[in-house]
């Protein structure tokens, strides 16, 4: 992160060397280096993978409510309104 002090007269400079305490900073920028590290910054191949596997795992669910509706209609047990 780099540490911007204001400098008294409205411009923002970055501190020189960078300060321990970042208390001192008035803004902290981040670099890309930081940014590449959370969690949530896909390239758009991963994107990709991850939308592919929730809608796969939606789907297997969907699949299992469908069968279980469907077995359930077959055993004849309906045991609504009792």
């Amino acid at each position: 992160m780099l540490c911007l002090t204001d400098n008294g007269n409205g411009f923002y400079t970055v501190a020189d060397p960078q300060p321990t305490n970042i208390n001192s900073c008035v803004y902290l920028i981040a670099q890309p280096t930081e940014v590449q590290s959370l969690p949530w910054a896909l390239t758009v191949e991963q994107g990709t993978q991850l939308s592919i596997a929730i809608l796969g795992l939606w789907a297997v669910a969907w699949c299992w409510r469908a069968a279980s509706s469907t077995l359930d209609s077959w055993s004849g047990d309906n045991n609504e309104g009792d």
